[in-house]
């Protein structure tokens, strides 16, 4: 938090935040210290605090917020207010206002500080993010180290992810669970474990060696050594027709 008067600055303060803290919660506590200032002055002439905190201004404006830092602003405003004509406009960040500047040299200075002055209760939605970045690394370290998990899916799927990429068959097609002679014998569904090319009738080898599926293949744009490279948007229309390639039996055409 910096003070200027007519331009020149004549005091600061820098709060070194904990880690957990958010922007929301930096732009809120800016606000209390500016609060804290004006209280101390003995002019009643008006002051301008511009914060560049859009949803902390938003919160303080919004009676049916209950956040526990929004109201302890709000008590200090409501003595700065009428006491010293204290009014809030809002600034639009980084782009060239003398002060908003001077406020974020000072809060880069603090939050380079080794020791926290001020460490606030985590909110909710870092603790969510927080909750969730750890099940996800949780998530990758058994996939990564899991002897026994599926080796063909792994080989397609490095990275474990949220986000819904495929559908049914692309599911069968990566686990290797498709209508492939291979996964019928397995189960007793099937006669043979083999392609009607003499190979292993697999997922792999539908996908990168067998000639039945070459014309398909041949559209498919990856590394046939790393197939990883396999999973992107652009391949998956071509390897939806590989599954469906296989009739019931799991025969090449």
């Amino acid at each position: 938090m910096v003070v200027l008067y007519f331009g020149q600055l004549i005091h600061y303060e820098r709060v070194r935040l904990g880690d957990n803290c958010t922007v929301y919660q930096a732009g809120l506590v800016g606000l209390k210290l500016a609060a804290e200032f004006i209280l101390t002055l003995r002019t009643t002439r008006r002051v301008n605090v511009y914060s560049d905190s859009r949803s902390a201004l938003k919160s303080l404006a919004d009676p049916t917020n209950t956040h526990p830092l929004v109201g302890e602003v709000k008590r200090f405003l409501k003595r700065a207010k009428p006491e010293r004509g204290m009014f809030l406009p809002w600034v639009k960040a980084h782009v060239g206002y003398h002060g908003n500047e001077l406020a974020d040299g000072e809060a880069k200075a603090a939050a380079d500080s080794p020791s926290v002055s001020l460490d606030l209760p985590v909110s909710s939605s870092r603790f969510k993010f927080k909750l969730k970045s750890f099940i996800i690394q949780a998530w990758q370290d058994h996939w990564d180290y899991t002897p026994n998990k599926g080796r063909f899916t792994s080989s397609n799927i490095l990275n474990v992810s949220l986000e819904t990429h495929f559908w049914g068959e692309m599911a069968e097609l990566f686990t290797g669970h498709c209508r492939f002679q291979a996964h019928l014998f397995r189960f007793g569904i099937g006669y043979v474990d083999s392609c009607a090319c003499g190979a292993v009738g697999d997922a792999k080898h539908y996908i990168v060696s067998c000639p039945l599926t070459g014309d398909l293949t041949a559209r498919l744009r990856f590394n046939p050594f790393d197939l990883s490279t396999l999973v992107h948007d652009f391949n998956l229309p071509v390897l939806g027709e590989i599954v469906r390639s296989q009739n019931i039996f799991g025969v090449c055409p």
